[in-house]
């Protein structure tokens, strides 16, 4: 044999989108699949989201929805990279999905009658997160129909990642409240108590006795961006790096404690900061050193890892098999195309009852009073001849009918109704009544907190009260109340702190409420039991106060409430007893 007969050519490695080709040639039923999920998949297109209004105009698509909810929250714009992150998994494990046995397995269609039941009841209670999590879980069960049991269990990993396209940040606030009160009260104990440094905490606020910092423990800091993070960090590393369930589950687990240990740390150097250097530099710290505390939380992650390891024998990946397809027999042929032809039928009548969805919703009557006067936007366009008929006297309050903004009137469904005032007296603060009441579509409703924040609001406190309201029998009317602080430079160019109270319930049809997560459970109970959609009202009272001066503020504002309640409300609570 000659030196040149020895010397063989080196092949080109096929570049990753000719593997990809490679990898999908040899997949069998490609083409029933494709129709089942393009079938499956317009129907969250065009019958997704049963709340969601832009401009004025309804948006059906469930996708567009989660677009804009990923662009517009830092919380939830990772949902932009979950789709790609699934695909370069499955990538990953190729030569395993195609080695994998193949066939059509019957009993998957039961997965996808669960997510269509899912989508169902998500779309008829106006919960577009139940929709997603009923759109992904159906793509799954596809699978596992044509494709059978070998490849849902080796597929659940990349799949589980799609539970990260639900976004969160409307509610993480309420979700990681636990976590921020934790962290809080770690940070002033360490700041307090081992390093003498005078911290005083109340809620999730943590400030300096002498003036010279103060902070809260904001959701997006240390709640629930920062979990969402690491709990998608160890979800990949554990499920990449271990095969045993119980690491697996200890990684993820130690997403909740890594958080918590990140956080304490930055907030620990935020106060040191604060405590030497004022509020300036702390605030630098905060705002631009944040990664580093994540860095150190993602070194512990691998530090956990190399701990957990798994020995040669426990962690060995069996070899790869041959990255080859194996035909399916005639018999599965013609049970792919019965697959596709009973998934259609069912996708069809989901279709059919969606589009008649919210024709069969009955509307609940208003627990406000409405009354024939128009009311207009700042550019003094009409907005709606009803609205909500609040009182023009309170005592001896005078007031004035205030317009609405057009980014709320753009914002909100067409067919909300609002009523707001401006309600003065002599040498006394103005208070602000503002009602708004949702139509058919329950995003006229959002939560409170969103507005205060997005108009620069710090939310120092959040607590239940009760207001004593006489008519038209004595009940106590829970409120929640809210105190914020805004600072602002004088006209001098001094920094001062302007204090508010800011108080809300919902009331609708014989139903009142405080606590947002009732008032959502209540309106799902009653669409699901009676197909009623009651016409929710979110009535708001804001007062500004000097620091100080909250309790005399919000005992001025009760006064005023439990006068201007009977006026315009016509659902009461329960009498009290005599």
């Amino acid at each position: 044999m000659t030196e040149s007969q020895d010397i063989q050519p080196a092949l080109p490695s096929p570049s990753v989108w000719q593997e990809a080709v490679r990898f999908w040639r040899q997949m069998p039923g490609k083409g029933p699949f494709l129709a089942m999920l393009a079938a499956w998949l317009l129907v969250f297109q065009f019958w997704g989201n049963a709340t969601f209004t832009l401009f004025g105009r309804p948006i059906p698509s469930l996708f567009q929805w989660m677009g804009l909810v990923y662009y517009n929250s830092e919380d939830d714009f990772h949902g932009f990279l979950v789709l790609p992150g699934v695909l370069i998994l499955l990538f990953l494990k190729r030569d395993e999905l195609l080695a994998a046995p193949k066939r059509v397995w019957w009993p998957a269609l039961g997965l996808v009658l669960v997510a269509a039941l899912l989508h169902l009841g998500g779309y008829w209670v106006q919960q577009p997160r139940v929709s997603i999590v009923a759109c992904f879980l159906g793509v799954y069960a596809l699978t596992g129909l044509m494709w059978g049991p070998a490849w849902l269990r080796a597929t659940f990993f990349p799949m589980f990642l799609f539970a990260f396209c639900v976004p969160l940040g409307a509610v993480g606030d309420t979700l990681t409240l636990p976590l921020r009160r934790i962290v809080s009260t770690i940070a002033a104990f360490i700041g307090g108590n081992l390093l003498g440094i005078p911290v005083v905490r109340d809620g999730v606020q943590i400030y300096s006795p002498t003036g010279g910092f103060h902070f809260e423990v904001a959701a997006a800091c240390s709640g629930i961006r920062s979990l969402v993070s690491l709990l998608a960090l160890t979800t990949i590393y554990g499920f990449l790096s271990f095969r045993s369930p119980w690491r697996r589950l200890a990684m993820i687990g130690a997403s909740i404690p890594l958080a918590v240990i990140g956080n304490v740390l930055r907030l620990v150097v935020i106060i040191i900061v604060g405590e030497a250097f004022g509020q300036e530099a702390a605030l630098t710290i905060e705002t631009r050193f944040g990664f580093v505390t994540f860095a150190l939380a993602m070194v512990a992650v691998f530090v956990l890892g190399w701990w957990l390891r798994e020995g040669p024998r426990e962690g060995a990946l069996d070899p790869a098999p041959a990255a080859q397809s194996v035909p399916l027999p005639p018999s599965q042929a013609a049970a792919r195309w019965i697959a596709l032809a009973v998934s259609l039928a069912l996708v069809a009548g989901m279709s059919a009852f969606l589009h008649r969805g919210k024709a069969l919703h009955k509307l609940g009557q208003p627990g406000l009073k409405l009354v024939q006067t128009p009311i207009y936007d700042t550019g003094t366009n009409l907005v709606s001849r009803t609205s909500v008929g609040l009182p023009e006297r309170v005592l001896d309050y005078a007031s004035q009918a205030m317009p609405i903004t057009t980014v709320e009137v753009a914002a909100l469904p067409a067919d909300t109704t609002f009523g707001r005032r401006l309600y003065t007296r002599a040498n006394s603060p103005p208070l602000m009544l503002s009602v708004i009441l949702m139509g058919t579509d329950r995003s006229s409703i959002h939560q409170p907190q969103m507005c205060l924040t997005a108009q620069g609001w710090r939310i120092e406190k959040q607590e239940l009260k009760r207001v004593r309201v006489a008519r038209p029998h004595p009940y106590d009317l829970e409120v929640m109340r809210i105190t914020a602080s805004k600072a602002f430079k004088t006209s001098d160019g001094r920094e001062a702190l302007a204090r508010s109270l800011y108080v809300y319930w919902f009331a609708a049809d014989r139903q009142l409420t405080a606590r947002h997560g009732q008032r959502m459970w209540w309106m799902a109970r009653d669409l699901l039991l009676t197909g009623t959609l009651q016409r929710w009202a979110y009535v708001s009272c804001w007062a500004q106060c000097l620091p100080g001066q909250e309790e005399t503020a919000f005992e001025r504002l009760t006064g005023f409430l439990a006068a201007a309640v009977p006026e315009f409300q016509l659902s009461a609570g329960p009498p009290l007893s005599p």
